[in-house]
């Protein structure tokens, strides 16, 4: 029995080395990062976790006579709908966050550094957004006409979302230890690629092409963040705020809705792994 706890206990004691002795290689790997004027690259990957972004905003839809989106396609008659507020998270699956901050060490616990980040996410899956509340023909861009019943579900897709960002900010560590958490805050610039947006009605299944919903914005953004390195691994958590996206009202403005996409903005929150190399 003695001798299968030996080799266990000697695990430990190894293990507890590498833990505890302020001396092991990854201790030293972070005080090396950590020392002033030191340079550093820090690439990271993960994923935004929550998201309070509006997408739609809730109006009520009243047209008449013939419409004819860009698509091609044509409402004709009195139409008349409500539509629901309707998040990012309803149309989108879960945003993966990749980048890489360049870092300057001005002190033993202060860095300052810049960064690119690169943030995308599958849309075109379809969602409920409203419903008809007066009849009306629709025909889609290939020419054929369908009557719209009273009580018809209205969903929608918006195409994939994808963002970069450059931003500049600063990165304070509060030990120079092994563990070594921070905080830090950043600004930049940011810009989101255009999207579009394709509304189906449920009963008579008929849909519209694409149509112009966001163009491409070129915003601000700034965030804080918070995490920790352990020796040249760490975890980084991120509260990011950007503005209202640029709505672009051509199609959508044509049936009263131009206010609906007057959104995109408000906060989120991503998780990365962060490596961190020091030159």
């Amino acid at each position: 029995m003695a001798l299968r706890i030996l080799p266990f206990l000697s695990g430990l004691a190894v293990l507890g080395g590498f833990f505890l002795n302020p001396l092991s290689s990854a201790h030293a790997q972070q005080l090396d990062a950590l020392s002033i004027g030191k340079w550093t690259i820090t690439p990271y990957f993960g994923a935004t976790v929550l998201n309070n972004q509006t997408m739609v905003e809730a109006a009520t839809l009243s047209a008449s006579g013939s419409i004819t989106f860009s698509d091609g396609s044509i409402l004709s008659a009195t139409a008349a709908a409500t539509l629901n507020e309707t998040d990012f998270s309803d149309f989108y699956d879960t945003p993966l966050v990749f980048g890489a901050d360049v870092g300057y060490m001005q002190t033993e616990r202060l860095e300052v550094f810049g960064g690119f980040r690169y943030t995308t996410a599958s849309g075109d899956s379809f969602t409920n957004v409203g419903s008809i509340t007066a009849a009306f023909n629709f025909t889609d861009s290939s020419g054929t006409t369908t009557a719209v019943a009273i009580g018809d579900t209205i969903q929608a897709s918006l195409g994939d979302y994808s963002s970069y960002s450059f931003s500049g900010g600063a990165r304070h560590y509060l030990t120079d230890s092994r563990l070594a958490p921070f905080v830090g805050a950043s600004v930049g610039y940011l810009r989101v690629d255009d999207i579009s947006v394709k509304a189906r009605l449920v009963n008579i299944a008929a849909q519209t092409g694409d149509i112009k919903y966001f163009d491409t914005s070129n915003i601000w953004t700034a965030g804080i963040q918070g995490g920790i390195n352990f020796g040249k691994f760490g975890l980084q958590a991120n509260l990011d705020y950007q503005p209202e996206l640029n709505g672009d009202d051509s199609d959508i403005g044509l049936v009263g809705l131009g206010a609906i996409n007057d959104t995109g903005g408000g906060f989120t929150v991503g998780i990365v792994a962060r490596l961190t190399i020091a030159f």
